[in-house]
């Protein structure tokens, strides 16, 4: 990944909260992509389907994911068969006779901190809470099994 400029997330994407991390897998694979790897700079790769790359984005950005750009990579495929939503052509990188095309990979990062809906959060507490008024971020102040 180009290293130039390149912004440090608010927060490690594997150290977001499992309802986060999941909401983005499922959109990434609902829209025919996969979330490939977690990186250990924060950042995570993204297999982009073929078809409305720029909506999936979009998603992304709504949810506080940002990409890193322009820092799409293709891949050739080798013995690897993904499904088609994410084979996209590339006439330099042709891949193997019988696996035609290309991963397209994006980099993404956790860009902003900030509520999402239908999640709940606390927002006060004693001394020690994890809690937005003693500074800890929403990603770190919401509230999972009842506690």
């Amino acid at each position: 990944m180009p290293k130039a400029n390149k912004p440090k997330p608010v927060k490690a994407f594997c150290d977001m909260p499992d309802t986060f991390r999941l909401a983005v897998r499922d959109k990434i694979h609902e829209a025919g992509g996969s979330l490939t790897a977690y990186l250990s700079d924060g950042y995570i790769i993204v297999y982009l389907p073929n078809e409305d790359t720029d909506g999936l984005i979009s998603e992304l950005e709504k949810m506080g994911m940002k990409e890193h750009g322009p820092a799409r990579v293709f891949f050739p495929l080798g013995s690897d068969n993904p499904a088609r939503s994410m084979r996209h052509n590339n006439p330099r990188y042709p891949g193997l006779p019988g696996h035609e095309g290309n991963y397209l990979c994006g980099y993404f990062y956790v860009a902003e901190d900030r509520p999402r809906p239908n999640v709940q959060y606390r927002l006060t507490g004693g001394r020690g809470t994890k809690c937005v008024a003693n500074g800890n971020s929403w990603a770190d102040s919401e509230i999972t099994d009842n506690k």
